[in-house]
């Protein structure tokens, strides 16, 4: 069934210009995403004939700076039971699973220049767990944080990626953790601090004994 949506408006003009939300809440969503051809994925018929439905626009002529629409929200929450992923376009069709998103915002703004919490949660279904979280900017067009990528299955990765790779990952896993600070105000900048990446439970093999005898890589940590 449909996840269940709620949004709460309170208009509150009489601290903060523009509109304000008191909060923005979805849960349980289910979401399959499909790439069936190259150019064609399961929700194309449907962008297709929202496209068709639309009058066309009358040119309006472009302006230097356009200032986004004052908002403020207090609270933003999306938490989703599974996310999958597939790729039929492929010589072997792919699907990757990730389950419990859990997305958390406070005070996000496009008026208020002072960083705003955030944290991101998700879990892959062959294992590995992302965990982001830390400040958002809108108006500066900034933030910093935390990012850390745990137990990632690397098979799975080998999966997607096989078509273009000799050897075979048969097992393995991978750790990537940092803090970071990044603007985009006019040009991307970036800064990561404190990183690490360590690999663990490394197995690989050719895919062709023939072409590689007597080559494998193996590493336990």
């Amino acid at each position: 069934g449909l996840p269940k949506e709620y949004l709460s408006k309170a208009l509150q003009s009489l601290s903060q210009a523009g509109w304000v939300l008191d909060s923005i809440t979805l849960r349980n969503l289910y979401l399959a995403i499909t790439r069936v051809t190259q150019d064609q994925y399961n929700f194309s018929d449907f962008l297709d004939n929202a496209a068709k439905a639309e009058p066309t626009p009358e040119a309006v002529p472009e302006q230097a700076d356009q200032a986004l629409p004052a908002i403020t929200v207090h609270a933003v929450e999306l938490q989703s039971d599974a996310i999958v992923l597939t790729d039929k376009a492929r010589k072997k069709p792919y699907t990757s699973r990730w389950n419990g998103l859990h997305i958390k915002m406070h005070e996000i703004s496009t008026l208020i220049e002072t960083g705003s919490p955030f944290s991101v949660a998700v879990e892959a279904d062959s294992g590995g767990k992302l965990q982001w979280e830390g400040e958002l900017s809108i108006p500066k067009s900034h933030s910093k944080g935390k990012l850390s990528l745990s137990g990632l299955d690397l098979h799975q990765v080998w999966l997607f990626a096989e078509d273009w790779l000799a050897l075979r990952l048969t097992a393995g896993r991978l750790l990537i953790e940092g803090e970071y600070e990044a603007d985009w105000q006019d040009i991307l900048r970036y800064r990561v601090s404190n990183g690490h990446v360590a690999l663990s439970q490394i197995d690989i093999v050719p895919k062709s004994t023939k072409k590689l005898p007597d080559t494998a890589v193996g590493l336990n940590t």
